[in-house]
């Protein structure tokens, strides 16, 4: 296996920049939807769902509703890598959901600190690995 791993590495690196960073963006966006998919169904990468919030009627309001569009989930692609973070105005709100930090908010002029619960955001599962297999064998038989 380590020697198609080296005969595909290969390949792909005698392919010209312009169409790795192609191959790449590509990716990135088929890895955004996927990602996309799993946050409007209230689940973590791996399938597991989000915890439910505190104090609200459950249903009512789904979570990270605007946080998962491509306005705030952006993707970025070169032609040796390729990442899908989230905007920088919405960093510190992703971040502190991701790993279920605590945050220092301020209401109706009392400060609160609160601890969110831990909800997996952005991650690569196995079937994830398996398009990208996938998705380098398709470019690289072009």
């Amino acid at each position: 296996m380590h020697q198609v791993e080296q005969a595909i590495a290969a390949l792909i690196n005698r392919s010209s920049p312009a169409s790795r960073r192609k191959m790449n963006s590509a990716l990135a966006r088929k890895l955004r939807q996927r990602q996309q998919i799993s946050i409007q169904k209230q689940q973590a990468p791996d399938g597991t769902p989000y915890a439910p919030r505190k104090n609200k009627k459950p249903g009512k309001r789904v979570m990270f509703r605007r946080l998962r569009t491509v306005r705030f989930m952006k993707t970025r692609s070169t032609p040796d890598d390729m990442t899908i973070s989230f905007a920088q105005s919405t960093q510190n709100i992703a971040r502190v959901h991701h790993y279920g930090l605590r945050e220092k908010i301020e209401t109706k002029g009392r400060k609160l600190e609160i601890k969110y619960a831990r909800r997996q955001l952005i991650g690569i599962t196995p079937h994830d690995v398996e398009i990208i297999g996938t998705e380098i064998i398709d470019f690289l038989s072009k």
